[in-house]
């Protein structure tokens, strides 16, 4: 899936999905041509993270 349809699976914004991935806490996604394409995967990681984030983990943290 690309990274608009995920954004909204995960509640979280772009640019924040690309701030995960930039930090290390995604892997980052295969690209088909210019476009990055998530699995059901990123989608559960970064539902794990934000449900981490919500309890107080930082980033740092989470790394």
């Amino acid at each position: 899936m690309y990274i608009g349809k995920l954004s909204k699976q995960t509640g979280l914004s772009v640019k924040t999905i690309r701030f995960y991935e930039e930090k290390g806490l995604i892997p980052t996604p295969e690209r088909v041509g210019k476009y990055r394409v998530y699995s059901q995967v990123d989608v559960d990681l970064l539902l794990l993270i934000k449900e981490a984030k919500s309890l107080g983990v930082s980033i740092k943290q989470l790394q």
